[in-house]
C-alpha cells in the first residue's frame, strides 16, 4: 500500500489523497480523497507514447437523512 499524500487541488485547497495503482497492459494511478467521502479526485495515465492527467473539477455531495417516526 502506498503512503497517503497532500496536494494541492483547486477549489478545495490542500487536500489530503490516497493514491491506489492500477497495472498491466494499462498503467493508471487513482487518487482517492477520504474528506471528500473518498471521489476520485485526479488520475494519472503512465503511457509509454501518451501520458495524461484528469482532475475533478467540480463535487456536490447530497444526502437522504431518513426520520424515525
Amino acid at each position: 500500500m502506498k503512503e497517503k499524500l497532500s496536494a494541492t487541488i483547486e477549489p478545495w485547497g490542500e487536500v489530503q489523497l490516497i493514491p491506489v495503482e492500477q497495472t498491466g497492459a494499462e498503467e493508471v494511478t487513482y487518487y482517492f480523497a477520504p474528506s471528500m467521502n473518498y471521489q476520485l479526485v485526479k488520475a494519472h495515465y503512465h503511457g509509454m507514447i501518451l501520458q495524461g492527467v484528469i482532475e475533478l473539477e467540480r463535487y456536490v455531495s447530497s444526502c437522504d437523512t431518513m426520520t424515525e417516526s
